[in-house]
């Protein structure tokens, strides 16, 4: 048995439906924008936040920012999030550089000390959860731009 077992994410089947409404939100960080005000959302929406138009296009976000605030995610609060492992994560909320704040867990670090307040991240693809019938959901996630 492994020191940090596998999540299971849900117990339930996993809807094809749901994911491949979400895909470019996970795999593309696609939002959207309004035509009338230029607003822009993440995830997508159908109607504007800002002026409540309809006519909104997609929008692919920049994949690169700085990180705004992080917090070394150790916490059972964590397990009703998806993040159920034992494992220590450093999650963060990333301003990417069109301006759009998103939160995300930061991958791939070999020295904590590197990571502080303003360092430049860009986004990779992951392993993010495993379903009930054993296949892999990948997600977005950031990585230390250096």
């Amino acid at each position: 048995m492994s020191m940090y077992p596998e999540q299971i994410h849900r117990m339930t089947t996993a809807s094809m439906l749901r994911e491949w409404r979400e895909h470019g939100g996970k795999y593309r960080l696609e939002g959207s924008q309004c035509e009338e005000c230029n607003e822009i959302f993440f995830p997508r929406r159908t109607v504007c936040g800002a002026c409540n138009s309809l006519s909104v296009k997609p929008y692919r976000c920049k994949r690169t920012g700085k990180i705004e605030v992080m917090a070394h995610a150790e916490n059972p609060v964590l397990a009703a999030m998806g993040y159920g492992e034992t494992v220590p994560r450093m999650m963060a909320m990333v301003r990417l550089d069109d301006g759009l704040v998103i939160a995300s867990e930061i991958v791939d670090v070999c020295d904590p000390q590197q990571l502080k307040v303003g360092a430049p991240v860009r986004m990779v693809i992951r392993k993010h959860v495993r379903e009930s019938n054993l296949a892999w959901q990948y997600a977005y996630k950031f990585v230390l731009d250096i």
